[in-house]
């Protein structure tokens, strides 16, 4: 059965992508500990020009056109073919990206002045030198990005994981050990040296599928038509890209550390659409791609169901619980070092401005694949691009009577408008999608989330005449014993709903511990 074994793929996903995250979020905690205000807020400005051009000329790619052309030719069996093509591919990219981080590095104080066009020339020359030292990793960031696709085409998605592990845990480890001694200039170079370990970490996937580099193949037939249907994706991708430009440049006009807080909301929001959408979505990709490509729209349309329904289940209560604890799962995660309560409550404005969003965000993720899958990418670089003006007149429109938390606000309005379009536009393409079939288990997850989000909002106002915010343990225990109350709140509802998305999971669980009942 498909959906059985695109589900065990996602769960081996999930758990990956959940170490993963956790040491993804440790680090910038540790960031905003040790760094918190202007040299934090250096850090990320420079961190968005290199990670700008790695999401325009890798990131879209990724899913859009590298798995699919994989696919095809594992299908065929023409694996000499593949390899020509990937070998190709990793010239280019060695070839162009050495380009674009040579002049990155030439030009990175013009880049700057259009991030922070502030007065503060101090904190201006430090992104500077940040961003310099970062430019370079991009070649090795965009090959870890083309291993990926090769590994995710074969079915190989545990050394992909493990590699986003390893950039994580090389960044936790240099701030740690020399953000004392080297200031801010540690969390670059630890950056730098992070995207070389994500690619030499998948280097070992390379043995068992026998790929063999063709480092005279510059040139492959099948550039052309990538080339032509990347171009509206990557006209795409770089409109997207203006919305963090915009974030780092309308946060510098506010206190510093605003574009840290309006980034630590943005990591506690990425966290369940990581850790269950992109599981769900990167596991059933290849499989909606191979459905797709043959005209299967039926099974396809199943396939966007399933993953809907899958995604669902866990990103609804993971918007209300962001919602209804904010403010304490911001001070539990970040409230330590200079990220002091000042911090937190920005940030935890911002969070419960971004919530709202998640759903349709994770469900973006599922439509981007349905278009990627039949190698349409101009309906999505339309869509996108509509959806992005709408958020950054938004940005102008809501930035001043809500501050950073306007920000967070048009990314959601234009989240929704882009997830109603996406679904017009696919229904042309293939059909209607059948949405009205999870409606009502949809809706019932969203009445138990929101009970959930009530109760545990109370109780939380309950516990602070309890608990010390300031002792630390005292506020771990009160977020995580809600938390866990919230679980246990939103399982019993969907039980007593009948909602039955949760009767698989049951019986998984129920097979389990009869099994090792039976074991001992």
């Amino acid at each position: 059965m498909i959906s059985a074994r695109i589900a065990r793929f996602a769960s081996i996903l999930m758990l990956a992508t959940v170490f993963s995250r956790f040491l993804g979020y440790i680090w910038k905690a540790l960031l905003s500990a040790f760094f918190f205000g202007a040299p934090s807020d250096a850090f990320l400005r420079a961190n968005t020009l290199p990670n700008m051009f790695y999401n325009i000329l890798i990131g879209a790619l990724l899913s859009a056109l590298f798995i699919p052309f994989f696919t095809r030719y594992i299908v065929r069996g023409d694996r000499e073919e593949l390899w020509r093509l990937a070998s190709s591919l990793f010239i280019i990219l060695l070839i162009g990206l050495s380009l674009i981080s040579l002049l990155g590095v030439i030009f990175a104080p013009t880049l700057t002045q259009w991030l922070d066009p502030s007065t503060d020339v101090q904190t201006q020359e430090l992104t500077t030198r940040l961003s310099q030292i970062m430019f370079p990793a991009l070649i090795f960031l965009a090959w870890a990005g083309l291993l990926t696709a090769l590994l995710n085409s074969f079915q190989n998605f545990t050394l992909p994981a493990l590699a986003v592990v390893s950039f994580n845990a090389i960044l936790i480890l240099f701030i740690w050990l020399f953000g004392r001694s080297m200031g801010i200039q540690a969390v670059a170079w630890g950056w730098a040296i992070a995207g070389f370990a994500q690619f030499a970490t998948q280097m070992p996937g390379l043995f068992p599928i026998r790929f063999k580099m063709y480092w005279r193949s510059l040139w492959h037939p099948e550039l052309k038509k990538m080339a032509l249907l990347a171009l509206p994706l990557l006209i795409a991708t770089a409109i997207d890209q203006l919305s963090p430009f915009f974030e780092a440049r309308l946060t510098s006009y506010l206190a510093h550390g605003s574009f840290t807080a309006l980034r630590n909301a943005g990591v506690l929001v990425q966290l369940p659409l990581g850790i269950f959408a992109m599981s769900v979505t990167t596991a059933v990709y290849p499989t909606l791609t191979g459905q797709l490509s043959s005209s299967q729209h039926k099974e396809a349309k199943e396939s966007i169901l399933w993953a809907i329904r899958a995604i669902s289940l866990f990103i609804v209560p993971s918007a209300a619980g962001l919602i209804a604890l904010s403010i304490p799962i911001t001070r539990v995660l970040y409230q330590y070092g200079e990220f002091t309560a000042f911090g937190t409550s920005l940030s935890a404005f911002a969070l419960s401005l971004y919530a709202p969003g998640l759903l349709a965000n994770a469900t973006l993720m599922v439509l981007f694949r349905a278009f990627y899958g039949m190698q349409d990418t101009l309906t999505p670089v339309l869509i996108t691009f509509g959806g992005l003006a709408l958020q950054i007149a938004l940005y102008f429109l809501l930035i001043g009577p809500l501050g950073i938390g306007g920000l967070a606000l048009a990314a959601t309005v234009a989240a929704f408008c882009n997830m109603a379009l996406m679904i017009l536009f696919l229904r042309r393409k293939i059909g209607p999608l059948g949405l009205r079939s999870i409606l009502p288990s949809l809706g019932k997850m969203i009445v138990a989330a929101v009970v959930m989000g009530g109760i545990c909002y109370l109780l939380d106002r309950l516990a602070v005449r309890f608990f010390d915010p300031s002792f630390v343990v005292a506020r771990i225990a009160e977020t995580g014993i809600l938390i866990l109350i919230g679980l246990l709140i939103y399982g019993l509802l969907l039980y007593l709903m009948r909602v039955k998305e949760i009767f698989p999971i049951l019986e998984k669980a129920r097979n389990r511990l009869s099994f090792r009942r039976r074991k001992v």
